[in-house]
């Protein structure tokens, strides 16, 4: 009975006694008299996790006239009714409160007999173990406590932090995290969830968020308190051990390789790599977004579009929240999602149900159908990003309608932006996310309600709207298409006329500077225009009759409203397919040309603005002494060769509504050049520009500005004899 009387003596060092090694021991004396708290039981992690906050088990009343707190046992005395009010009094303070107690009874203990401290339970003296097991005081508490007295402190201070209250470097570490995965995760097309990229670990955020928060002003928390905020407030964002979705290639090899490798200096650089890998996948989105802003603030000069496809498996009708027995083996309808969002201006979902092959067929067509709803605002550049699937997107074909859209002079630009493999979920994703949320929570037996599911699941309101043709543009537009390799490997491609064709540039990402020219024989991606119009693709039901005889098998499971909507859709679809007629005279392409051709300028009134803000580019000098005359400074060349009476380029922000900016050189004095601005365009004639004498009505003056040899582009050209820009500074405007 060796562990009892362990017990006995000192409680609170062996209540974690586990269970597993005194299995046999007798310990019928506490279990007759109530002790619950003493038996020594295996620790939950209950237990373990208020251990670690620090909070003590208080024994038994009737226990406590048992224990072995000193050679006399003064506790064996003292009536059950003392103890209980004694240690009710005392644990109904609140912590400063009983922190002033202790001080207190310390205090007055010690002025009783010089040196020696009494402790009293009821009317009884005690000793200070029984006096602390009485009133719950742990021995750290105490002592804590008393060296704090003994250092002359008479007053608790109020500890901790006000209940709900949270430390500033917590919020930060949540407000950190929170915007490291809006800027690195991807929203997850049927959760709430963020996916962070896979090669990344939660001991490798953290370190991360210390590099960059760390500081003589700042501290983080720690790890544990991290992995604590993250596991309790952020739970949605999450690091997937596999991704359900195509996965990076970059990343899976960091992951493999970090993983497996045991040099230091080795997994440094790999942790560097990934680093790059991850800034350069945050610089795509952020380039991405600024696109969708700039379309939003500035509607009449820009126009941005995502398009992605929703995971067909969760669309098929009809669809059950619960799935039935009846249904394990049923054949369903199964049913695209074609989802877009014009930035600015709403989203739209394009619902088919395979009746063509999903490729660039659909996917030009659907995009024709966006601009075509649009045609009366549709501004001079297109933004289009779109996803990394080369069979329905990164193609030749959709690279040739975009360049047909900028030679008939819809768009003047259009870039087409691809995101990193298995760094592609965006806000599109997240419209997917809120629309399978909303299909676990509720039934769809029809095409209508699930239409109409997606209308009422996503806020701003999306439309939904069915496809009811697909033209066969790739078949149509082969001829007239040069044949184009090595287009999957990059990231951007750019859209612009050139001498009336269409030329498309490109780079790898968006943060690489240069534009790269396409290389081999032919130098533009459409020979020629074509002709005629591209034909109808033909929509095949072949499996429709599987689906009509599964519903109605399933008659009697489907509400007689629903049956009906099935009877007229099985024969609606029927008849499409007999009466299908191979129409060409519908292509929306020549229509939007013409439409946006004959579209009236706006109205451009001329107004004056008064000048309060006056920008100087060259400011009075400070005077010391008497002003003296200037001396006249010698025109002096420039390195390039730029003398009086050159021309020159200049990209002025204030002026940036006048393009081309020209100007003649008058004078030039260091790092400053006197020019007189000229008015005209690239295809007419050039003049001097005049403007008003202030204070002399009717009467004008030179338009004369200094500006700075950093302002200039261009410089060493002169006009044609008739005033015309010659033909080498047209081409360098264009490529500016």
């Amino acid at each position: 009975m060796i562990n009892d009387y362990k017990c006995l003596l000192d409680p609170y060092q062996y209540e974690d006694i586990d269970e597993e090694s005194d299995t046999e021991e007798d310990f019928s004396y506490f279990e007759e008299h109530g002790s619950v708290e003493t038996l020594p039981k295996k620790r939950t992690m209950d237990d373990r996790h208020s251990e670690r906050k620090g909070k003590m088990k208080i024994l038994a009343l009737d226990t406590l006239q048992v224990v072995f707190c000193c050679s006399v046992f003064c506790l064996s005395g003292v009536k059950v009714e003392d103890l209980a009010m004694a240690r009710n009094l005392f644990q109904e303070k609140t912590k400063s409160e009983r922190s002033q107690c202790i001080i207190d009874w310390i205090i007055l203990s010690s002025n009783s007999r010089g040196s020696e401290r009494q402790w009293i339970v009821g009317s009884k003296n005690v000793c200070l173990k029984a006096w602390r097991l009485t009133l719950g005081i742990p021995e750290s508490t105490f002592y804590t406590i008393q060296k704090q007295v003994l250092d002359g402190k008479v007053t608790a201070e109020k500890s901790g932090r006000p209940l709900g209250s949270v430390e500033p470097k917590t919020l930060t570490a949540l407000a950190w995290l929170q915007d490291f995965a809006n800027s690195y995760a991807g929203f997850m097309p049927d959760s709430k969830q963020l996916h962070l990229p896979c090669c990344l670990t939660k001991s490798s955020v953290y370190s991360t968020m210390v590099s960059e928060l760390e500081g003589p002003t700042s501290q983080c928390i720690s790890l544990s308190h991290f992995l604590l905020v993250w596991r309790t407030e952020l739970r949605h964002i999450a690091i997937p051990r596999r991704s359900r979705f195509s996965e990076c290639n970059t990343c899976v090899l960091l992951k493999n390789e970090i993983e497996s490798t045991r040099n230091k200096e080795v997994r440094k650089q790999l942790m560097q790599q990934r680093d790059t890998h991850l800034k350069q996948q945050k610089s795509e989105r952020e380039k991405y977004y600024k696109h969708a802003m700039k379309a939003r603030r500035n509607p009449d000069k820009y126009l941005s579009i995502i398009m992605d496809a929703m995971d067909q498996a969760k669309t098929m009708i009809p669809h059950f929240t619960a799935t039935p027995k009846f249904a394990d083996g049923m054949w369903k309808l199964k049913t695209h999602l074609l989802g877009a969002i014009v930035h600015g201006i709403g989203a739209y979902g394009f619902f088919d149900i395979f009746q063509w092959p999903h490729g660039s067929n659909l996917t030009v067509s659907t995009l024709m159908n966006i601009l075509f709803m649009m045609k009366d605002s549709l501004p001079e550049v297109l933004y289009l990003q779109m996803d990394n699937c080369g069979r329905e997107n990164k193609n030749r074909y959709l690279m040739s309608f975009l360049a047909f859209l900028v030679e008939l002079k819809v768009f003047r630009k259009i870039k087409l932006s691809f995101l990193m493999v298995g760094h592609t979920h965006e806000d599109i994703d997240q419209m997917f996310s809120r629309f399978s949320i909303w299909l676990n929570h509720n039934s769809c037996k029809t095409m209508d309600s699930l239409m109409n599911g997606f209308q009422n699941c996503y806020n701003p309101k999306p439309t939904s709207i069915k496809t009811c043709q697909v033209y066969n543009y790739s078949e149509w537009i082969t001829p007239y298409l040069a044949p184009m390799s090595g287009h999957s490997r990059h990231h951007v491609y750019k859209f612009k006329l050139e001498n009336g064709k269409t030329k498309m540039v490109f780079k790898e990402w968006t943060t690489t500077k240069a534009w790269r020219e396409c290389e081999g024989s032919d130098r533009y991606p459409l020979l020629r225009l074509p002709t005629t119009q591209p034909k109808l693709l033909q929509p095949n039901f072949q499996d429709l009759d599987k689906v009509e005889s599964s519903i109605l098998g399933a008659r009697k499971f489907i509400d007689k409203k629903d049956m009906i909507w099935w009877e007229r859709f099985f024969q609606e679809k029927h008849n499409e397919e007999l009466e299908y007629e191979d129409d060409d005279s519908s292509f929306k392409l020549f229509e939007l040309a013409r439409f946006v051709a004959q579209r009236p300028l706006p109205d451009i009134t001329t107004f004056s603005v008064p000048e309060i803000v006056v920008n100087r580019d060259v400011m009075p000098p400070v005077i010391l002494g008497k002003k003296t005359k200037p001396a006249k400074s010698q025109p002096i060349i420039m390195e390039e060769g730029l003398k009086a009476d050159d021309f020159v380029l200049t990209n002025l922000e204030k002026y940036s509504d006048e393009w081309p900016q020209i100007g003649k050189v008058i004078s030039i004095c260091g790092h400053n050049i006197h020019i007189l601005w000229y008015k005209g365009s690239k295809s007419t004639s050039w003049s001097p520009c005049t403007m008003p004498i202030s204070g002399q009505r009717g009467k004008r003056e030179p338009f004369t500005e200094t500006v700075t040899r950093d302002q200039i582009w261009k410089s060493g050209f002169q006009l044609t004899n008739n005033g015309y820009l010659p033909k080498s500074v047209k081409d360098a405007i264009d490529r500016y």
